[in-house]
């Protein structure tokens, strides 16, 4: 059994996440930016890296999936998702 403060930091895990997923779908694709926090970025990286781990784990190719990492990664860029 989880003890409580793990339940509650999963919780927090899961409305931030929340909150970011309804960000992207609330976003307008003709400002061409999604402005993001530091921890935003962070959490966009580890989505595509998990993602392409399992796409390199079933044999597909992560081309597409890489080229959106980079440009999450980039300084001049960070707090900006191009899409």
């Amino acid at each position: 059994m989880m003890s409580y403060r793990h339940r509650v930091s999963r919780m927090n895990v899961w409305k931030k996440r929340k909150a970011l997923l309804k960000k992207v779908s609330e976003y307008d694709l003709a400002q061409k930016r999604l402005q993001i926090t530091a921890g935003e970025q962070r959490q966009i990286r580890k989505a595509l890296n998990r993602l392409r781990s399992k796409y390199l784990a079933a044999g597909r190719y992560s081309d597409g999936i890489d080229k959106v990492i980079i440009q999450v990664a980039k300084p001049n860029t960070s707090r900006h998702m191009f899409w």
